[in-house]
């Protein structure tokens, strides 16, 4: 149901409210009512996408269905975000069905052809994170990665709660950076929410982690539930990232949480 609802109010927004901006200096950001960039999306949906791909269900034709139409309204708001988010959905079907891919080929050759098309229309900044070819949100991005990078060198046990800014302000000015904008964007979050953990949490981080990754082992936990969350959690950590208090990011964390400590009953 909450799946349904989702895409009901999503298609609303994008039959009525959908507006793109191409002068915009973030290159034709998706401005709408409910989502005010593509990767806002693209976090909101993907892991209803890999929950919905990985729920074993013997009413096949609704799983498709739903799949597809998801899919269809994702082509018209591609982003960096969404194609990583696709390919990573596309590894953990590899890795989980050990390439046994016959059970879902259908939506599989679809999804290879989305993120085929989606790779080409966001081409520009995939070369950018890989070369140095300018690219703002590659700058942006990588921006954010060696202010952690400094922060954990320089102050180990971190900047503190929310203070990211204050690294950002120390560091920023150290940079030859190709674009202005870099210089004033993602200030206080970071590109993404691996950048600010880090910073502010300096070598404590490794708690976060800890917890991460005793999730995501444990096989008493249902496959589907930690395939949303895996998502979720990944997408804003290492791709794109919208602080603590937005996207849902620490109710994600309060979860798992909780779903660590109580295994045996969500099996």
């Amino acid at each position: 149901f909450t799946i349904l609802l989702f895409f009901f109010i999503y298609l609303y927004n994008f039959i009525f409210f959908n507006v793109y901006d191409f002068n915009n200096p973030c290159n034709g950001c998706h401005f709408n009512k409910i989502f005010k960039e593509r990767s806002h999306f693209a976090a909101s949906i993907l892991p209803f996408l890999g929950y919905i791909f990985f729920y074993d269900t013997e009413k096949k034709i609704i799983k498709v269905i739903i799949l597809s139409l998801i899919l269809a309204i994702s082509f018209f708001n591609i982003s960096t975000t969404l194609i990583v988010g696709f390919i990573l959905i596309l590894f953990l079907e590899i890795y989980l069905n050990r390439f046994r891919l016959k059970k879902n080929f259908v939506f599989i050759f679809i999804l290879c052809i989305f993120i085929i098309l989606g790779s080409y229309k966001v081409k520009d900044r995939i070369i950018g994170l890989i070369t140095d070819n300018h690219n703002l949100s590659a700058e942006v991005y990588k921006t954010s990665l060696l202010i952690s990078y400094n922060s954990i060198k320089n102050k180990p046990f971190g900047y503190g709660f929310n203070n990211y800014e204050k690294a950002f302000e120390t560091y920023i000015n150290e940079f030859d950076l190709n674009f202005y904008e870099t210089y004033m964007l993602n200030k206080k979050d970071g590109s993404n929410n691996f950048s600010k953990i880090i910073t502010e949490f300096g070598i404590f981080s490794i708690i976060i982690i800890y917890y991460l990754f005793y999730f995501f082992k444990s096989r008493e936990i249902n496959k589907s539930i930690k395939i949303f969350f895996l998502i979720a959690i990944f997408i804003q950590l290492f791709v794109r990232g919208f602080g603590y208090f937005n996207a849902g990011f620490l109710l994600y964390l309060f979860y798992i949480y909780i779903f660590s400590k109580t295994p045996k009953t969500n099996s």
